[in-house]
């Protein structure tokens, strides 16, 4: 098998996800999903969860995958800086952890696994179909930052 052994992906928002897979022949399964850790009642990451988490899958046959973000022209100079500080955290950790890491365009991801051209009323709605289809064992519950991450 050639590439990494596990591969991790990071859905970087405030209600993002990080999944592991361990990759196997042609496939792979998907041994965590999780939400981003967060503080103060949900409304903040928390940076010490996100650097456990890559510090604990941080290794030589692992890769990491994060969802490049970036402001939007409608977003708020608050909207903006928070959206900076969360991917900060993670870029952090992951600098911090040594990890092997490749930052994907969302548009890329989504429109090499034809989320652009599904019929799902958004993006988000046919990331959770795409992702239960591929791990129909996984309980995504609902949350589009952890099949993001998945996939």
């Amino acid at each position: 098998m050639n590439g990494p052994k596990t591969v991790i992906g990071i859905d970087p928002g405030l209600y993002g996800g990080f999944a592991v897979i361990r990759r196997h022949g042609q496939g792979g399964d998907l041994v965590e999903v999780c939400d981003t850790p967060r503080l103060d009642s949900g409304r903040a990451l928390d940076p010490v969860g996100m650097s456990e988490l890559v510090f604990e899958y941080a290794d030589p046959d692992a890769a990491f995958y994060i969802e490049k973000q970036q402001p939007f022209g409608c977003d708020s100079r608050l909207a903006s800086f928070t959206t900076g500080q969360r991917y900060g955290y993670w870029m952090a950790a992951l600098m911090i952890a040594r990890a092997r890491f490749c930052i994907v365009a969302p548009r890329a991801w989504q429109r090499r696994l034809g989320i652009w051209g599904s019929s799902a009323a958004t993006t988000k709605e046919a990331s959770l179909i795409l992702a239960r289809s591929y791990f129909p064992d996984v309980d995504f519950a609902g949350k589009d930052g952890r099949s993001d991450a998945a996939l």
